[in-house]
């Protein structure tokens, strides 16, 4: 049995660098969330420019504010997509630092509309990283970035699949991104 990665039902959002300038930019896909061979629940792209990273995702879930936080930690330390310098160094103490964030009421703050229309984000900065979660269009956006202020977070909806190199509204094998992720941020 060939397993494969199922678009999602939604429009996917990425990081709208626009009005950032440093460097030139490139992007990848970065992952996914949800059951395999079914549309995915949520999907991660990635950008980077410089000194300067972000993970987008956009999911479909309906989350609540506990959760919106929680993944948007998990998002910017759960793994080793941002270069941040000072990641807890065992996987406990990146849990714990997850659950901080996402519950110290004081870290959160309203923070910047991501796309026209939109409502405010919700923005934490941590130690050399801050990450956003807000509803645009009807989905939930969440940001982890390094090098980016958090009145710089902006989505738009993807222009150019090409940039990525794999479409994410196109079903793929696994090994298609098994051997695409080897590329990842190059």
């Amino acid at each position: 049995m060939m397993h494969r990665y199922f678009p999602p039902r939604f429009d996917l959002f990425e990081f709208d660098d626009e009005s950032f300038q440093s460097g030139q930019p490139r992007r990848w896909f970065n992952g996914w969330n949800g059951p395999v061979d079914e549309p995915a629940e949520e999907v991660s792209l990635a950008w980077s420019a410089g000194e300067a990273a972000a993970l987008v995702a956009t999911s479909g879930r309906f989350p609540d504010r506990e959760w919106a936080r929680l993944s948007a930690a998990h998002l910017a330390l759960g793994g080793n997509a941002l270069p941040i310098t000072d990641r807890p160094g065992t996987a406990q103490a990146v849990q714990q630092e997850i659950q901080r964030i996402a519950s110290t009421e004081e870290l959160w703050s309203p923070g910047p509309v991501l796309e026209a229309g939109s409502t405010p984000a919700e923005v934490a900065v941590g130690d050399g990283f801050a990450v956003a979660c807000g509803r645009v269009s009807g989905k939930t956006v969440l940001i982890a970035a390094v090098g980016v202020r958090p009145d710089q977070f902006r989505v738009r909806t993807v222009r150019d699949w090409d940039a990525y190199g794999l479409d994410a509204t196109k079903s793929h094998s696994m090994s298609e991104l098994k051997r695409l992720a080897g590329h990842s941020g190059d």
